[in-house]
């Protein structure tokens, strides 16, 4: 039987520094719960800006940095060419 406050012979002792890394990390840990239930608990909701007009569209404007012949019909181009065969893309030419 090991002398109190010695760790088993198998089991081996942490040191300070590590107890005080592991002890670091649970605050960190802790602080950043924290910091989530307080954001999603308590959001401050502002007023929104007169001028700015509600959007009814968004665009997504993708670009390609290869020529329109080195896309259009190209086998190693599925997705983006059966889009542009069926019609659901515009092609900015």
């Amino acid at each position: 039987m090991p002398a109190v406050g010695t760790a088993p012979r198998n089991v081996p002792m942490v040191s300070a520094q590590k107890r005080m890394v592991i002890e670091m990390k649970k605050s960190a840990m802790l602080c950043l719960l924290a910091l989530t239930l307080a954001g999603t608990v308590l959001p401050q909701e502002r007023d929104v800006p007169k001028g700015i007009p509600h959007l009814d569209h968004a665009f997504v404007i993708m670009m390609e940095n290869h020529g329109y012949f080195q896309i259009v019909g190209n086998p190693n181009e599925p997705y983006l060419n059966s889009l542009i065969n069926g019609g659901k893309v515009n092609l900015a030419t």
